[in-house]
């Protein structure tokens, strides 16, 4: 019934143009915003730890913002098919890209989330994905098997293992990284915090490069998707490479951050 219930309301709001679906969201954010203490205090704390020579009033402004852009992209995600894109690669990239190799990419939660890996399909026809979709939500699986996106269940057993097959089958997997977990510690704006390592196992024990990708909504509707290579040779399987290729990503995660800080998720229980 829930799914039934989402299908109906997405086909209302595909009788809307864009330009009104992301006037309804960012207003709909807006008022989630003001009513959520939880969600707002948190938001708001962590643009305070990472940005600390803002003041309250500008941290407030970065905070409402960023939840607008991200329930937008959150509602974007179920007619990803309507979105464009167009790419900002280096030379070096787009050649592992179109090299016909697996490739291991670290994505962010910017905008969009899910917009990388269409954008990789797009460009390779070979893009692979982790999901954590409810099993309820069959309207959201559909969206990925239309584009022809191999994308596995977060929550099947063997997922990293699938994911390590996509590599070997020279797909291109993009994973989010820049969620808390407890593979590995490290600091994110100087501060002690957990941290996702699978893209740089994948590229690890795939034998592969480990690239960054993330998008970014352009006031003209399109989204502009940023791909940039980390290490052209595969990251090493030692405890230290593994840090280090971590490390790196985050590194670069910080300075996205920082340029588009109303483009990221910061309502994310993040340091914990």
């Amino acid at each position: 019934m829930i799914n039934q219930l989402i299908q109906l309301l997405i086909s209302v709001f595909k009788l809307f143009p864009r330009t009104g679906r992301r006037t309804f969201a960012r207003g709909t954010a807006w008022l989630i915003f003001n009513l959520a203490k939880k969600t707002r205090l948190r938001a708001q704390a962590n643009i305070s730890r990472a940005m600390p020579y803002l003041n309250n009033h500008e941290v407030r402004l970065t905070a409402i913002d960023s939840y607008k852009n991200i329930v937008h992209g959150v509602l974007e995600c179920f007619w990803l098919d309507e979105l464009e894109f167009e790419f900002d690669i280096d030379e070096k990239t787009r050649a592992i890209l179109n090299s016909g190799r697996g490739v291991s990419i670290a994505t962010m939660h910017m905008g969009c989330y899910e917009i990388v890996p269409f954008a990789i399909q797009a460009l390779t026809q070979r893009s692979s994905t982790l999901s954590n979709i409810p099993d309820f939500l069959h309207c959201a699986k559909k969206v990925y098997a239309q584009a022809d996106i191999h994308c596995i269940n977060k929550k099947e057993s063997g997922a990293f293992l699938q994911l390590l097959k996509g590599i070997r089958q020279n797909r291109v997997v993009s994973l989010h990284s820049d969620h808390y977990a407890d593979d590995m510690e490290l600091n994110f704006f100087s501060q002690k915090t957990g941290a996702p390592c699978g893209a740089a196992m994948l590229s690890a024990y795939g034998k592969t490069p480990l690239l960054l990708s993330y998008g970014i909504l352009l006031p003209n509707g399109k989204y502009k998707i940023y791909i940039e290579t980390l290490s052209q040779e595969p990251v090493g399987p030692s405890k230290d490479s593994l840090q280090q290729a971590m490390k790196d990503i985050y590194r670069r995660f910080e300075h996205i951050i920082l340029q588009y800080p109303e483009h990221w998720y910061w309502s994310y229980k993040r340091w914990r």
